[in-house]
C-alpha cells in the first residue's frame, strides 16, 4: 500500500477491523472507546499509506 490505494485499504479494513475491535474491547471493556481506538488506528494507517511500504509477511523473500 505504497500509494493511497483505496481498494487495498478497504481490503485491509474488511479483513482486520472486526478482529482488532474484539481484541481491543477485551482489554478495554468499553465498546465506545474500543470503536474510537480502532477508528483512530485505521485513520493512521490511511494517513501513512502514501509514506510507508508495508511488507507482506506471507510472501517469501527473494
Amino acid at each position: 500500500m505504497k500509494k493511497k490505494d483505496h481498494h487495498a485499504f478497504t481490503e485491509i479494513y474488511n479483513r482486520y477491523s472486526v478482529l482488532k475491535f474484539y481484541k481491543v474491547n477485551q482489554m478495554l471493556r468499553d465498546e465506545e472507546v474500543s470503536k474510537d481506538f480502532i477508528q483512530d488506528l485505521f485513520v493512521s494507517i490511511w494517513d501513512k499509506s502514501g509514506k510507508t511500504n508495508l511488507i507482506d509477511p506471507v510472501s517469501p523473500k527473494s
